[in-house]
């Protein structure tokens, strides 16, 4: 299996990096108004997350894939991702695929303890979703960063496909830990494939000269009640 070394990233960001804006967790909690938010120290918030190196994402990069178009399997040297026949179209034509990690870090899972422990529940759950959507937007600046580089050689990329969505199975979380470096983000797997810090994403993105960018995950995800639904469903 190959490894593009010139071509994997390790980034670091801060909270300004990320352009947080206040509707984006407005629509993390449901709402269409400032109500919550007014409750809220919304600035002293992001003051007390924004610690150096928390805020993690990267991506390696192969190119040793096979396809299996029967079993809607992806192959990536030795590991077999099974996709399923949701997200298996998604990666048609790539040539490469960028195995990816991000993390809000561990620091607002403690914040977000602190404040529960404390009895300001409104203030742990609000950090929680704040977490959410900054994994998110760290992803967002990952595939980002991938996608210019990627453009510099003459190669498109895919939207980012994670485990647990799509009737991809959560439990193929352990394949891509496998093609990464250990604690790679300063990120851990459970035997329950449970990512700790518990606001973190992984996925796989697909690079080629003809994939498509297609549109997001949650226009082709079932989950019906997921919080973090940003779109509808799209058959």
């Amino acid at each position: 299996m190959t490894i593009d070394l010139m071509t994997s990233q390790l980034l670091t960001y801060s909270i300004k990096d990320l352009d947080l804006q206040k509707i984006e967790i407005i629509q993390t909690f449901g709402n269409h108004d400032d109500a919550i938010l007014a409750e809220l120290d919304w600035e002293k918030i992001l003051h007390e997350l924004d610690f150096p190196d928390q805020m993690q994402g990267g991506y390696y990069i192969f190119d040793d894939l096979r396809f299996d178009k029967n079993k809607k399997i992806i192959s990536v040297g030795e590991i077999n991702f099974n996709v399923g026949p949701v997200l298996f179209p998604r990666f048609k034509n790539s040539e490469k695929i960028a195995v990816t990690l991000c993390t809000a870090g561990s620091n607002l899972d403690r914040v977000s303890i602190k404040y529960k422990s404390r009895g300001d529940l409104l203030q742990g759950y609000f950090i929680d979703a704040l977490g959410a959507v900054i994994a998110e937007k760290v992803l967002e600046n990952v595939r980002m960063e991938l996608k210019n580089s990627m453009h510099s050689l003459g190669y498109s990329i895919t939207g980012c496909y994670c485990p647990g969505y799509c009737d991809w199975p959560l439990s193929e979380q352990k394949k891509i830990f496998g093609l990464l470096p250990e604690k790679y983000c300063n990120v851990m797997l459970t035997d329950s494939c449970l990512m700790v810090p518990l606001k973190s994403v992984s996925g796989l993105i697909g690079i080629g000269v003809g994939v498509k960018e297609d549109f997001p995950q949650c226009r082709i995800c079932t989950m019906e009640n997921c919080y973090m639904r940003k779109e509808a469903y799209t058959t």
